[in-house]
């Protein structure tokens, strides 16, 4: 879902501004709209102020008459659309520099109004008396409160994942077959002559092998909230918690001799001798071969052969979105066997 977060500036330099941070801030210039009389360049897509377009964006009518006001007197509207969840953070940039506060500036203007006709009803009541009476002129100054945002803080909420090794002890059943053999000296029987034939028997053994699985879970939600100007801004998301269940092998551990670093010399000269005609340059392979090394590495498939490992690594190099498996696989066996030291 998408919605439009809007702002009245006192003057084109600081809309200017505004649209520059948002830019910088990641928000796609094509979707910020200034409203102006007079916007001048490179402020995005520049158009007059229309009571009927801001309700379209969401504002209501006595806002969109508000800003049409404004507009009117010189003022400039900054307009951005934005999905849900960038809401938050394009009002906080909006309102970080000198935003105009619309609302309370046409209750002012009410106001004043109001007290002007005041004034004007005791002049004329003052001047209707005799006329060689001296008249005072009473001036009364209307008090009128800006206001600008000051940041003063915030939260930082960072999210990282781990991984805990776990280890489990589980019950294997295994079958061996024996075969004992006994002299026996007795006179046949016309039952034993029948068996005299060619025959053969099959005794089959099994054992059990541990499997492993894995299921991800959603533990823990949070929520940030922020209060705005009587306006509440609430921000929901997830933190992702990976949970590891580690089945362990018997056999030798081997563990890395050196740095990554020690071989990409190497992991160059294989990009160069095979894909350097492809069009990709080496640092697009790059993530290949640092995953192989990382797979060499990894506790998880010490002793174990590629063909064995390749399943399991072709998922998770899929669900990093780090292009088609098929396009870097030989890259990440190579590198997966020479830090293993097969190649």
């Amino acid at each position: 879902m998408t919605k439009t977060v809007i702002g009245m500036y006192g003057d084109t330099q600081i809309a200017s501004s505004v649209v520059n941070d948002l830019v910088n801030a990641g928000f796609d210039r094509t979707d910020i709209t200034v409203m102006g009389n007079n916007s001048g360049g490179g402020l995005g897509s520049i158009v007059g102020a229309s009571e009927r377009s801001l309700v379209d964006m969401g504002a209501s009518a006595e806002q969109a008459r508000l800003y049409v006001q404004g507009v009117n007197q010189g003022n400039a509207l900054v307009a951005a659309r934005v999905s849900d969840r960038q809401a938050s953070e394009a009002q906080r940039i909006m309102e970080r520099t000198g935003i105009m506060d619309v609302e309370r500036r046409g209750q002012q203007g009410k106001t004043q109004n109001n007290m002007s006709g005041t004034s004007r009803a005791t002049q004329d009541t003052t001047r209707t008396g005799n006329r060689d009476d001296d008249t005072i002129e009473v001036v009364q100054e209307d008090l009128q409160i800006g206001k600008r945002n000051v940041e003063t803080g915030g939260v930082r909420i960072n999210t990282y994942v781990h991984e805990v090794p776990v280890e489990q002890d589980v019950r294997l059943r295994e079958e061996h077959v024996q075969v004992e053999r006994r002299p026996v000296d007795r006179p046949a029987t016309s039952a034993d002559l029948d068996r005299i034939r060619e025959e053969s028997i099959e005794v089959r053994e099994t054992q059990e092998k541990p499997v492993v699985s894995k299921e991800a879970r959603v533990v823990e939600e949070v929520r940030v909230s922020k209060d705005v100007q009587e306006r509440t801004a609430t921000v929901r998301d997830t933190v992702r918690k990976t949970e590891v269940e580690v089945e362990q092998l018997g056999g030798q551990s081997t563990g890395p001799t050196s740095g990554y670093d020690a071989y990409d010399t190497g992991f160059r000269s294989h990009w160069q001798s095979n894909y350097a005609n492809s069009g990709m340059t080496y640092d697009r392979y790059q993530p290949a071969y640092r995953y192989g090394y990382t797979l060499a590495n990894d506790q998880r498939y010490r002793g174990r052969n590629w063909s064995d490992v390749e399943s399991t690594a072709r998922r998770e190099w899929e669900n990093q979105n780090q292009g088609p498996w098929e396009n870097f696989k030989d890259s990440v066996r190579y590198a997966w066997e020479q830090a293993r030291g097969r190649a």
